[in-house]
């Protein structure tokens, strides 16, 4: 059943489907449709008209998302991890969050400790109160700081480690605006308290904590050496050089750059304030949300570009540069609109996932798409036309463009070309029938490309074109074993590193009470089914009331996991933690009596109704910690074992709600994957029916699924080598650590590289299509030629975007990383294995089988 988020984004998903549909259909009607005379012609004034307002709208649109704030949209996003009504830890996470809002708070830590004997009181008294000048307690989200001389007399000892050379103040912080600060404040003023204090007796002091060790990775050197942050940010920008070099070679020309970057420069910005609205207006949108969008903005405008612009300039040489404006949106157009289709579709995908913010990722990423596809079709073509004399002066190779420029350097004449007029004598085209001359003169000049050389020697002969698939296949096949091990790790793993900061945390850790570390909850609520409605409240001091939370107390200190001197509730005295229910009870009889005899029994009673009892809803919470990093994979089982011993204790008159460190994320995994395989199939099987229908090709889903599935199942294996087993971690441990995929990585990207691979193979297939359909009668022959015109393109594109991932890793996000180590990893797959051997192989078998029921001329094969 669907929850109301569920709903919510569905109603979105609809929305947005029929919106980037009814401007597909806009595109049409305008671009395609209509004949070139009225809307491409230069000589219409009614059609320069309808030319400069595509282009001033377009300009006007990116210039108002870029006053709305499309540049501050890193600073309207957020992570929500919060669980949300689709999970089963919602209704106790709502009990948490309204009775014990303090087991939500972070912990962070200063810890003190003395490397050469016993840690004097009086010397860690005075760094507490000196740290107490830096992080005041007016810091934003601080909510306390527990220490040794604020806790009651009888568990003083909490704060005390082994051999009483180590000491902590434990801060309890909530997750507000501004508490990145106040973690800062700590991280600054345990290093220049470090610096006064601790040179002289040879004393330690680390600021320590979840959130501590996340900004400490921030700020070090992503690049393993001295080079800062900034610096590393900064040499980001070197690795679009190969792309400009890419496109320049691809298209041909220095002039038609001016094309793609204006593209690049109105995707970004536009698709920037169309998410930005939403983080500020609707959701909560990840972190990494700006990154993606950047990404898919940059990698699609670019590869769009080359595509539109290299079909373009391939026309323009037997027709005039109006018409090949034509037959580029007629042929390539069609493939762009199909190829975003499919990426929306398949982004859209993630909106039935509404936990961990990545339903947003799927609409923000949709959205980004959807814009950048629009902006392309719109722009690449109005600029064609209003810059038709200067567009057509360009050179069709990068060879004859280097020649320009040096002849421009070194001086001479160039001769410019007649804007209305083609470049070459009409040769053989899809679209007009020619002679066998021309056709032979054609197919010698595509016989040439390196690509055609290879296509032709994987599919000369029956062995290479069955045999050479095959073997590809076994070897990905064995690269997949890895992935029989597979473990997704969980988003919220913390990495402290190897410095002062881990050995802290693993430090406290030791300490008896757990103090130090992020805390379980068991909410305990008298809740009798059949309760009159106005009976008095039952008072949760009573017998009734502690002696199940007593019972469970003595249950949980049993189980391995728990650090038993952590387990703190209003049934369990620390000072005295072998006295019975009955002692118990005696003692707070007593308190309530307020005899002076037991002053300091009674501050310890009344210190823990006051943090675990809610007197108001009858309420309370029983608090623990665990023998081991709540921050690792070791919660997955102790969470269950927890489970199942509250459920063995459940009882009709109390309510049993366990919450703690990734409870929520645990769920929110559990829900994910029960939706990921029926979500997956209605994706694929839309996908699928979307590309038969253009092409009219019923089995195409056939081969797409043998050349698409076990190349990305491939390329989950080698992730899981490299991130599960640390194939690489000794190179680099930050980007490539042991911790495991995130199941957030794997679901991210596994549509991400379904769409990639469909649009790399939209391109090539309907061209192979094109080709056999008018003019060549071999089904081999088409693959042949199809891979001479559209193998460069598709390679180059690929490594456009590939850069555009490498310019994005090293990043301080562990799930970013992996996010574009998968995606890098996908693409190269794809466009060097898949489409240079698979692909041409695959379609060179099939033969009539690739469009079928469609009737095409008579194959000689």
């Amino acid at each position: 059943s669907y929850s109301s988020v569920s709903v919510f984004f569905f109603i979105i998903v609809i929305c947005t489907s029929i919106i980037v549909i009814a401007i597909f259909i806009l595109f049409f009607f305008l671009m395609i449709r209509r004949p070139p005379r009225s809307t491409l012609s230069s000589s219409s004034a009614a059609s320069d008209v309808y030319k400069r307002q595509v282009l001033l709208c377009v300009t006007a649109i990116t210039v108002l998302c870029a006053l709305s704030g499309a540049f501050n949209l890193h600073v309207n996003c957020s992570d929500d991890f919060e669980p949300n009504d689709s999970l089963g830890c919602y209704d106790s996470y709502q009990v948490v969050k309204s009775d014990f809002p303090s087991l939500l708070w972070d912990l962070e830590t200063l810890y003190i400790q003395n490397k050469s004997g016993p840690l004097r009181i009086s010397y860690a008294h005075a760094i507490v109160d000196s740290f107490s000048t830096y992080v005041t307690p007016t810091a934003p989200g601080l909510v306390r700081m527990d220490t040794y001389w604020n806790a009651p007399y009888l568990i003083r000892s909490n704060f005390v480690g082994p051999g009483s050379s180590s000491m902590v103040a434990v801060l309890s912080i909530e997750k507000v605006d501004g508490y990145r600060d106040t973690v800062q404040a700590g991280l600054d003023a345990a290093s220049q308290l470090q610096q006064e204090y601790g040179l002289a007796e040879q004393i330690e002091i680390v600021f320590t904590g979840p959130m501590a060790a996340s900004q400490s990775q921030r700020a070090q050197p992503v690049s393993g050496g001295s080079t800062t942050d900034y610096t590393w940010k900064w040499l980001r920008v070197l690795f679009f050089v190969p792309v400009i070099m890419i496109s320049w070679c691809l298209i041909g020309s220095l002039r038609l750059l001016v094309i793609p970057t204006c593209s690049v420069a109105a995707s970004l910005i536009c698709s920037w304030g169309v998410v930005n609205l939403i983080a500020v207006h609707q959701l909560n949108v990840p972190t990494y949300q700006p990154a993606v969008s950047f990404f898919l903005a940059v990698a699609l405008s670019t590869n769009y570009a080359i595509f539109l612009l290299t079909r373009w300039q391939e026309e323009r040489t037997t027709n005039t540069p109006l018409t090949a404006v034509s037959r580029m949106l007629t042929t390539h157009g069609w493939s762009a609109c199909l190829s975003g289709s499919i990426l929306v579709v398949v982004w859209l995908a993630l909106c039935f996932f509404p936990v961990f913010c990545i339903a947003a990722l799927g609409l923000c990423s949709a959205i980004t798409v959807a814009v950048t596809l629009v902006v392309n079709l719109l722009l690449t073509p109005t600029l064609l036309v209003l810059g038709l004399p200067f567009f057509s002066a360009a050179p069709l190779t990068w060879i004859e463009s280097w020649a320009q420029i040096k002849q421009k350097i070194c001086g001479g004449a160039t001769s410019a070309a007649h804007a209305d007029a083609p470049l070459l004598h009409p040769s053989p085209t899809p679209y007009e029938p020619s002679n066998s001359d021309q056709e032979n003169q054609h197919a010698a000049t595509l016989r040439r490309s390196w690509y055609y050389r290879l296509s032709f020697l994987l599919t000369r002969s029956t062995v290479m074109r069955v045999g050479l698939p095959l073997l590809v296949i076994t070897v990905m096949l064995v690269g997949c074993v890895p992935l029989l091990n597979l473990q997704p790790a969980l988003v919220s793993d913390v990495d402290f590193g190897d410095g002062d900061i881990a050995s802290a945390y693993n430090s406290g850790i030791k300490f008896k009470s757990g103090q130090i570390t992020q805390r379980f909850g068991i909410v305990v609520r008298y809740n009798p089914k059949n309760e009159p409605p106005n009976v008095q409240r039952y008072n949760i001091t009573q017998e009734y009331f502690l002696r199940p939370i007593y019972t469970l107390v003595l249950e949980l200190r049993k189980d391995r996991g728990v650090l038993a001197d952590s387990v703190q509730s209003t049934a369990w005295l620390q000072s005295s933690p072998g006295s019975s229910l009955d002692v118990l009870l005696d003692h707070i009889k007593t308190c309530m009596g307020h005899k002076s005899s037991t002053t300091q029994i009674c501050s310890e009673i009344s210190w823990l109704f006051s943090r675990y009892a809610n007197f108001g809803t009858r309420a309370s919470m029983i608090v623990f910690s665990s023998r081991f990093n709540p921050f690792t994979e070791d919660t997955r089982h102790f969470t269950q074992r927890i489970s199942d011993l509250l459920h063995k204790s459940q009882d009709d008159n109390f309510r049993l709600d366990l919450y703690g460190p990734r409870i929520g994320e645990q769920d929110a995994e559990a829900f994910t994957m029960n939706r990921f395989a029926w979500v997956l199939m209605a994706s694929l099987v839309l996908v699928f029916t979307m590309i038969s229908v253009r092409y009219q090709a019923a089995l195409i889903p056939l081969k797409l699924s043998f050349t698409m599935v076990v190349p990305i199942v491939f390329v989950y294996g080698i992730a899981t080598g490299v991130f599960q087993e640390g194939w690489f971690s000794a190179i680099h441990g930050q980007l490539f650590n042991d911790t495991g995929i995130m199941w957030l990585a794997l679901l991210s990207t596994i549509f991400l590289l379904i769409g990639c691979a469909l649009d790399y193979e939209i391109l090539l297939f309907s061209r192979v299509h094109e080709l056999r359909r008018v003019s060549v009668p071999q089904t081999r022959e088409a693959v042949n030629q199809a891979m001479a015109l559209t193998g460069p393109v598709i390679s180059g594109a690929g490594l456009c975007t590939a850069f555009t991932l490498v310019s994005m890793v090293a990043s301080e996000s562990i799930l970013l990383n992996q996010i574009v180590f998968i995606a890098l990893l996908g693409i190269l797959v794809d466009v060097f294995i898949v489409r240079l051997i698979l692909a041409p192989c695959v379609l060179s078998t099939c033969g009539w089988l690739n469009w079928c029921p469609t009737k095409m001329p008579i194959d000689f094969e």
